[in-house]
């Protein structure tokens, strides 16, 4: 199986309405280790475990939205991770 160069991962919802995209998880994106970039637009995830970006070497811009009980804390993530304007 080739090796797959994905730089830039931009998942959203929808900016125009009050409610939420959601994905179970993120944990795919272990497996997506050429990353550069990862932004999860208007979108949760639900099972709260937002520490895959954490684990990605190349990464240089991230962004999400802040989310009830997320873990590590949307100030952590901010603090730990290249964060994008």
């Amino acid at each position: 199986m080739g090796s797959c160069r994905l730089p830039i991962l931009s998942l959203g919802g929808d900016w125009a309405t009050p409610r939420n995209g959601h994905l179970n998880r993120v944990d795919f994106l272990h497996h997506l280790s050429n990353l550069e970039t990862v932004l999860l637009h208007v979108v949760i995830v639900d099972d709260r475990d937002y520490s895959p970006p954490l684990a990605l070497p190349g990464l240089m811009s991230v962004r999400v939205v802040a989310s009830r009980d997320m873990r590590p804390t949307y100030d952590e993530l901010e603090r730990t991770l290249p964060w994008s304007d």
